[in-house]
């Protein structure tokens, strides 16, 4: 059995049955799945000791009101007055 087989361009698919599809799918779940692995080490290794260097900052009170508008894309003067109130 030739290792790379000849395959004429086209349309292929995801299950196609061939070797050349098996290979090409091989190929790509292990480059997805690397992928994968990494940004779930990157979320639960780095990213957890920089928001901890980070916790503290800033190291002051923030002045000012926090305003949450329960209406989401309410009417435009409801919440030009609400924010004209503070």
């Amino acid at each position: 059995m030739d290792p790379n087989p000849k395959v004429a361009p086209g349309p292929r698919s995801f299950f196609e049955k061939t070797p050349a599809g098996a290979a090409a799918r091989g190929l790509y779940l292990k480059i997805v799945g690397a992928g994968l692995f990494a940004v779930i080490i990157l979320l639960f290794t780095v990213f957890p000791i920089w928001w901890g260097a980070l916790w503290h900052t800033p190291a002051h009170n923030l002045p000012g009101w926090i305003v949450v508008s329960l209406l989401p894309f309410s009417n435009a003067s409801f919440d030009h007055n609400l924010f004209e109130g503070l």
